[in-house]
């Protein structure tokens, strides 16, 4: 809502610039530009609140009527062993709406390699990947509780670069509901597998609301909605819980093991090369904050970082195959992978395992 004050200097002056609106108002130059941009854009100042609870119980009811969009098969293989567990998946880069092409060799032709087709797919590659390896682990372990790290960039969004609407499928509405109804069909799907689910979810930076990077709140990302909704789908089902730090690092504690989690887009390439800048940082960061495992995305190639003899970061990879961002810049030509990996009381990584969703 713009307040009173600054709307009246608008009625006044309609085409006020940020320079002027600052010395009528007093506003600092970073609030004039945020009250310019949204009287631009024809903000309602008179915009009638939302009957809440209505809204609420109408979204929740259309999430559960709502076809499966991701097809999987249902899983009935109970853990038969006795080693108790957790169970960690890292989870991001997801970036649904993005098209991406790149060169086929035999062809001499663009072709796409990923758009929202695909990413379904993959959802339903992931899925299946995990009754793979539960399939192995079930007779050795009795792993209740699985636990979610989302490390965000869900959506590609549609403003984050300019030219991006040659380079996706759907707008970032759409990109955000395709999410809900995906999460939502993968969520339930592993909820026949673990006993207990807790999401801990952070935020991207593909998520803003605004083109160019600015200081917000963690709510002003689509990241932070998405799980909000998700949040307000699975109210009813005690077995599944949504933590989500009002903060761009989460510092969760899982037995006596400390994991910081964030996107990992405040860390800088050096040469070209995200390698020494993840040592660097993280090594700094883990003198603050003593962790045993960092996990973070961003830079879409799966990886695994020694810190020290017994800590290391985990760079989770994207869902991107053969990436032409990651090949541009890095070099590198992607593989669609995330991590999954077990937790004990003696150990904060036990097995591992690579889920290609290619």
């Amino acid at each position: 809502m713009i307040p009173k004050a600054v709307e009246q200097v608008f009625k006044k002056y309609p085409n006020i610039g940020r320079k002027k609106l600052v010395k009528l108002t007093g506003l600092s130059d970073q609030e004039a530009r945020f009250y310019c941009r949204l009287h631009k854009e024809g903000y309602d100042t008179q915009a009638r609140p939302v009957e809440v609870e209505g809204f609420v119980n109408t979204l929740v009811k259309q999430l559960q009527s709502e076809k499966s969009i991701i097809k999987t098969t249902s899983y009935s293989n109970p853990f038969t062993g006795k080693q108790e567990e957790n169970a960690i998946l890292p989870f991001s880069d997801l970036h649904i709406g993005r098209v991406n092409k790149f060169l086929n060799l035999t062809t001499g032709k663009m072709e796409e390699t990923y758009n929202t087709k695909i990413f379904l797919k993959e959802a339903e590659t992931l899925v299946h990947s995990i009754h793979r390896v539960i399939d192995l682990l079930s007779p050795t372990f009795q792993i209740n509780k699985l636990w979610v790290f989302g490390l965000g960039d869900i959506i590609d969004n549609d403003l984050i670069f300019k030219g991006q609407r040659f380079f996706i499928d759907s707008s970032s509405g759409e990109q955000l509901w395709q999410g809900v109804k995906a999460l939502t069909d993968i969520l339930k799907s592993l909820l026949e597998i673990f006993k207990e689910i807790e999401v801990v979810n952070i935020i991207g930076n593909h998520g803003r609301f605004t083109s160019q990077r600015e200081a917000s709140p963690v709510a002003n990302n689509f990241d932070y909605h998405i799980m909000k909704i998700l949040e307000l789908a699975f109210a009813n089902e005690d077995r599944i819980k949504f933590t989500l730090p009002d903060s761009w690092f989460a510092y969760p504690k899982i037995n006596d093991f400390r994991y910081l989690l964030h996107h990992g887009d405040t860390v800088y390439s050096w040469m070209g090369l995200p390698y020494y800048g993840i040592v660097r940082r993280s090594k700094a960061r883990r003198i603050e904050l003593p962790f045993n495992i960092e996990t973070i995305g961003h830079f879409h190639t799966k990886m695994e970082i020694p810190l020290s003899s017994n800590t290391f970061t985990l760079v989770n990879g994207g869902w991107i195959p053969k990436d032409d961002h990651s090949w541009r810049y890095y070099g590198v030509i992607t593989i669609p992978r995330q991590h999954f990996f077990g937790v004990s009381r003696k150990r904060a990584r036990t097995w591992s395992f690579d889920l290609d969703l290619s």
